[in-house]
C-alpha cells in the first residue's frame, strides 16, 4: 500500500510530465502593434505627409526621413523627433521617403527587427516582423513599404535621374561638403548626410529644416494636448520637490523626488538633464558645467535661493520650465 506521500509524489511527475509540451513550445512572434500603439490617429500622421509631399513637388525633389538605429543605451528608446512626427512609429533603421518627384510616399524598412532576434534564444527573442505586418501597414495608413535593402538601388536610380535629395539637418544652414574628424558628434541626419555625399557622389543635395519647419509650426490639437500634459506633470514634479526644500537637503534629492513624480504622472523620460542648483552655484549657468562642481548634489543652506530649471516629455513633447524658491521657506 503506497503512502500519502508516494501518491502525492507520483501526482506531481504526472503533472511535471503533463506541462513538458508546453515548455518546448516557441514562443510565437510578436507584432508591432501588441505592444504599443500610435500616439495620435493614423490620420493625422497622413495628413502631415501629404502636406510635405505637396511641399516636394513643388521642387520636385525627394525628403529622406530617417529613424533611430534601435539601440537605447540603457535609456527605453526613443524616436527622431521627424520621423515620430510623420509615423508615430518606433521602428529602427528605417527610412521614410516622401518623393515630390514621383508623387510616392514610401517607407523602407528592416523585414524583421533585428533587436527580436537571437539565434541561441528563441524563446526569448521569438522575432518580429516589420514589413511583412500586415497590421502595421492597416493601423499605420503607410500602405507602401519595401525592404531597407532596396533603399540605395531607389534611391542610385533617381540621382541618375538628377533628382534632387532633400534632409532636414536640425539648423537653417545650407548642406555643405562634409569632413570627419578625429572627434565627430554627428546627428543621424547629418551621417545620413554624410553617407549620402559618399554613396552619391553626383547626387544634389538640399536642407528640409524650413519644410519641416512649415509644417511643425502649426500645432494641431492633439500636439497642443500632448505639450499640456507634458507642463502639467512638470508642474506637479516641481510640487512634490518644493515640500523637500529646507537647509541641509541636497539638490540630488529634489532632483529624485521630482523625476520620480515626473514617471508616476506618465512621462517615460526627462526633457533634459535636470538643472535643480543653489546658492552660488544659481548665479551662473555655466556653474552647472564646471568641473568643480559637486555634481548636482549641493547641501542648501538657510538664506539662499535654489532654482529650477527643468522639464519632461510627454508622447515626445517636451515642456521646459523654470521657477526659484527660498531655502529658508
Amino acid at each position: 500500500m503506497k503512502s500519502v506521500y508516494q501518491v502525492s509524489l507520483f501526482s506531481l511527475s504526472l503533472l511535471f510530465i503533463a506541462y513538458i509540451p508546453s515548455l518546448a513550445q516557441q514562443t510565437p512572434e510578436q507584432r508591432y502593434f501588441e505592444w504599443t500603439s500610435l500616439p495620435f490617429p493614423k490620420e493625422e500622421y497622413a495628413q502631415r505627409r501629404e502636406k510635405m509631399l505637396r511641399l516636394q513637388q513643388e521642387k520636385k525633389t525627394i525628403y529622406l526621413c530617417p529613424s533611430r538605429d534601435g539601440l537605447s543605451d540603457g535609456e527605453s528608446y526613443r524616436q527622431l523627433d521627424d520621423f515620430n512626427y510623420f509615423t508615430g512609429l518606433e521602428l529602427p533603421n528605417s527610412m521614410l521617403v516622401i518623393d515630390g518627384a514621383s508623387d510616392e510616399i514610401t517607407l523602407f524598412t528592416p523585414d524583421r527587427d533585428f533587436r527580436f532576434e537571437s539565434a541561441s534564444r528563441k524563446n526569448d527573442f521569438p522575432g518580429r516582423p516589420l514589413r511583412d505586418d500586415p497590421e502595421l501597414k492597416i493601423r499605420s495608413g503607410l500602405s507602401s513599404m519595401r525592404s531597407i535593402d532596396e533603399l540605395k538601388n531607389y534611391l542610385e536610380g533617381k540621382t541618375k535621374q538628377n533628382v534632387a535629395l532633400s534632409v532636414n539637418i536640425g539648423s537653417p544652414t545650407p548642406i555643405t561638403k562634409l569632413q570627419t574628424d578625429f572627434i565627430t558628434s554627428w546627428s543621424p541626419e547629418v551621417s545620413l548626410v554624410y553617407h549620402l555625399q559618399r554613396t552619391f557622389p553626383s547626387a544634389k543635395l538640399e536642407n528640409a529644416y524650413h519644410d519641416v519647419g512649415k509644417l511643425r509650426i502649426i500645432k494641431s490639437e492633439h500636439e497642443i494636448e500632448a505639450l499640456r500634459k507634458a507642463v502639467d506633470i512638470t508642474v506637479k514634479g516641481i510640487e512634490v520637490a518644493v515640500k523637500r526644500i529646507k537647509p541641509g537637503v541636497d539638490e540630488r534629492t529634489l532632483e529624485g523626488e521630482m523625476e520620480g513624480e515626473f514617471k508616476r504622472q506618465g512621462s517615460p523620460r526627462i526633457a533634459f538633464a535636470s538643472i535643480i542648483k543653489s546658492g552660488p552655484n544659481s548665479m551662473w549657468p555655466w556653474r552647472i558645467l564646471a568641473a568643480h562642481y559637486e555634481r548636482r548634489n549641493r547641501a542648501m543652506q538657510d538664506g539662499e535661493l535654489v532654482i529650477f530649471d527643468v522639464g519632461c516629455e510627454y508622447n515626445n513633447y517636451v515642456s521646459d520650465m523654470g521657477r526659484t524658491f527660498p531655502v529658508s521657506g
